[in-house]
């Protein structure tokens, strides 16, 4: 709808085509010093007794298919429907909330996001660490007041980066990570200011990953450091 308000009809939906084959060729995930797990949305549900590792490094693989849309089609290959699985898990999961039943593995439904999608709570995530390495995942896809918010024990953080989203007055998030530390950064463009108390709330847990450090605001810009 945005790019055939901007170019019109026919034009718009050959930029929006382009966009798509465009994201379609980028990586679906990446990882820090081997450490902060990248990615849109989640970590990946186990599937035909791979481990996370195992299923990550299939995306490495050349001949990984890679999708313009994830909807399955009639009569579609199984090994097509299991990547459209595991594509869509890593870009529509969610961190699963207390009231969540989970499953054995640590994964829940996701009603927020369709049947076709799933929470993961802390024996998921801490699972996957185990298996992959990883020391925390830095996510994107739900919209937080600050642009950013920590979860499951300072483990997971989410940042968005789009401020004022869809008439909201949230303000962006950015992260940056170098030499050990990682310093969190939420910028507001308008003139309401927040307490830094509220600004990077946490689900009540500790935070054993994340120690949070030095503080300063200057403006509308905040930030916060950590160690890694």
């Amino acid at each position: 709808v945005s790019t055939q308000s901007t170019w019109g009809e026919t034009l718009g939906r050959q930029v929006h085509a382009a966009f798509n084959y465009a994201f379609a060729q980028m990586p679906i995930c990446a990882s820090v010093d081997d450490s902060i797990f990248c990615v849109h949305a989640g970590i990946p549900k186990p599937q035909d007794g791979f481990t996370s590792m195992e299923l990550l490094n299939k995306l490495k693989d050349a001949s990984f298919p890679r999708f313009l849309d994830l909807i399955e089609a009639p009569g579609e290959d199984s090994e097509i429907v299991k990547s459209k699985d595991l594509v869509r898990g890593l870009l529509w999961s969610d961190p699963a909330p207390e009231d969540i039943v989970l499953d054995k593995e640590g994964f829940g439904p996701n009603p927020q996001r369709g049947p076709n999608t799933y929470t993961y709570g802390k024996p998921a995530l801490f699972n996957f660490f185990e298996q992959t390495g990883m020391q925390f995942v830095l996510r994107a896809h739900e919209v937080k007041q600050e642009g950013l918010r920590l979860c499951q024990n300072g483990r997971i953080l989410t940042v968005f980066s789009s401020s004022n989203y869809c008439g909201n007055d949230n303000a962006a998030g950015a992260v940056y990570v170098a030499m050990g530390r990682l310093r969190m950064i939420s910028v507001r463009h308008h003139k309401r200011r927040y307490s830094m108390d509220d600004s990077f709330e946490d689900d009540g847990s500790d935070k054993p990953g994340l120690i949070l450090g030095r503080k300063s605001s200057r403006g509308s810009l905040t930030s916060l450091e950590g160690n890694l």
